[in-house]
């Protein structure tokens, strides 16, 4: 939990809704004066809008945590790769993610990329994930795993890791 992500953005948003929301919080506090604004933030949001810290996830549980949740919102402010979008889309868990990444938006819903600036925008996609009946919302994880699926079969996939990997022995 630190600036970077954005954490912050999603609370600011979540205090102007009219639906019920309960959202889970992930990770380590890398930045204590960062979660005490959260926390500040937690505490002026309406009532129907519930929050919970769960605190850090071992890599082994990663998956279980992404696949129990209907959609990953991530507003980061930048990521090089951002491997938990992956690892939510490959549990099905679709996601509402910020233009700072390389993700690409899709044609059903498994990917929503949004610019930070559109709000409204960001506000209409979060509550959509509210309204979904069951079939629809089991649609969107099958949505989900299929981009996963058809990203990691990809050239573009294997030719990220390589540049990534590459950086990675350059900064040695």
């Amino acid at each position: 939990i630190s600036r970077t992500k954005n954490l912050d953005y999603l609370l600011r948003l979540l205090g102007k809704t009219k639906h019920l929301i309960h959202l889970s919080i992930y990770g380590t506090k890398e930045d204590p004066i960062y979660w005490a604004e959260c926390q500040a933030l937690v505490s002026n949001l309406p009532s129907f809008v519930t929050v919970e810290y769960l605190g850090e996830v071992t890599p082994e549980d990663v998956p279980k945590v992404f696949a129990k949740n209907d959609v990953f919102v991530f507003p980061t402010l930048g990521e090089n790769f951002g491997h938990v979008i992956y690892e939510s889309l490959a549990v099905g868990t679709s996601v509402i993610i910020s233009d700072q990444t390389f993700w690409q938006a899709d044609t059903y819903g498994a990917v929503t990329v949004l610019s930070l600036e559109e709000h409204d925008a960001w506000m209409s996609k979060i509550e959509s994930f509210v309204i979904l009946k069951d079939n629809q919302l089991l649609a969107q994880r099958e949505a989900a795993l299929n981009y996963a699926r058809k990203y990691s079969t990809s050239n573009l996939s294997l030719e990220r890791n390589r540049i990534l990997f590459r950086a990675a022995l350059l900064e040695k």
